[in-house]
């Protein structure tokens, strides 16, 4: 009743309690944008352009002006794209709370002075220093392979006295990145379109690249699944024209791949899968 309400006392009402600000839920990720940023840059479309960004520049700028790979305007700049893309896996796990932009490689950085260095970055020189000019190199031989070959300009010149490719030139490359092993691959496979070389020409190149391929990789190629899609669609263009001595060139080094350093079965492997679809294709081309 209306006296009850009347007769209470300050004593006998509690106070209510203290207002306090709602907490922000700390458990929220935020996306970073450094790591989408990676992301991107390593989609397989964005990776073939950056790759035959820099394939093209060697092919058409640099061997032409005889220059190295470190004063090209934009040569370092993309490789240093596809450095972020190799890390990109790491940036992601870290969520964005570590980010490391790879060194682009014109100066030399040593690895003692911070163990905890990343080793793209320390390898960033060595790579574009030393193996992007013998990159460099292994297409300007081909060039002259074909020059001086059948049909060639230099047909009727007595060809250039040249050593065999050095193995110890690429000597430590397998502890780079994957990078190098990709610039090679890619040099390769233009090789291989119908009218880029005869028969003559691959007989030299080829077995020069494998060779350069076999010291990069570290003898492990049961995965470079790009690699051998790309290898067989430019072979079955020649279809039925394509030499015998370059195919069995090319069945004799790809059997290679199929044993890897490690000793695993290469049975459910991209190197077994391709090659049975080259061979099926071969056969309905009489091959």
């Amino acid at each position: 009743n209306d006296t009850t309400i009347t007769s209470l006392v300050a004593e006998n009402i509690s106070p209510l309690p203290q207002s306090r600000n709602k907490r922000r839920k700390n458990d929220i990720d935020q996306p970073s944008m450094p790591a989408l940023a990676s992301m991107l840059l390593s989609d397989p479309l964005v990776v073939r352009l950056l790759l035959y960004k820099v394939l093209n520049a060697m092919r058409n700028d640099i061997m032409r002006n005889k220059d190295t790979p470190a004063n090209h305007k934009t040569v370092p700049s993309v490789m240093q794209m596809l450095y972020i893309v190799q890390i990109s896996a790491q940036l992601c796990a870290k969520r964005g709370r570590i980010y490391v932009i790879p060194d682009v490689g014109f100066t030399a950085n040593s690895k003692s002075d911070s163990e905890d260095k990343d080793n793209s970055i320390s390898d960033s020189y060595l790579i574009l220093r030393k193996y992007a000019p013998l990159v460099t190199k292994l297409m300007l031989d081909a060039e002259i392979d074909k020059r001086f070959s059948i049909g060639g300009d230099f047909h009727n010149h007595l060809p250039p006295t040249r050593s065999e490719t050095n193995a110890e030139e690429w000597t430590g490359t397998t502890s780079s990145s994957n990078l190098l092993l990709c610039l090679v691959q890619g040099a390769l496979v233009p090789l291989l379109q119908p009218g880029a070389s005869n028969e003559q020409s691959l007989l030299i190149q080829l077995p020069r690249f494998f060779t350069v391929i076999r010291e990069v990789s570290g003898g492990n190629m049961v995965n470079e699944k790009p690699f051998f899609v790309s290898l067989s669609q430019t072979i079955l263009k020649h279809k039925h024209k394509l030499p015998h001595s370059v195919r069995d060139l090319i069945v004799k080094n790809w059997l290679e791949w199929f044993e890897p350093l490690d000793g695993t079965s290469s049975m459910t492997s991209a190197v077994h899968l391709t090659f049975i679809q080259l061979l099926n294709e071969w056969s309905s081309f009489g091959n």
